[in-house]
């Protein structure tokens, strides 16, 4: 059975990806920049930061798992 905070966290991050992919797809068929950054620069910058953003991703997954897991721990002692 998963945990409430942990569906929620993860539900979260995957809204994160969804949006930042659709942005970066939606700029990308458009041709349009935005702020004076073209899409290929766009393109760029998150493939430069995805291991980055990526593993910040997993490490908030793996925070909440482990609250998660240890909350009902704490609540009987």
């Amino acid at each position: 059975m998963s945990h409430p905070i942990l569906q929620k966290t993860a539900i979260g991050v995957g809204l994160f990806w969804l949006a930042v992919f659709l942005f970066v797809i939606v700029q990308s068929v458009l041709n349009v920049p935005i702020a004076g950054i073209k899409p290929e620069a766009v393109r760029l910058i998150l493939a430069m930061t995805f291991p980055f953003t990526a593993g910040i991703s997993a490490l908030v997954i793996g925070v909440t798992f482990l609250i998660a897991r240890r909350r009902p721990q704490m609540k009987q002692g």
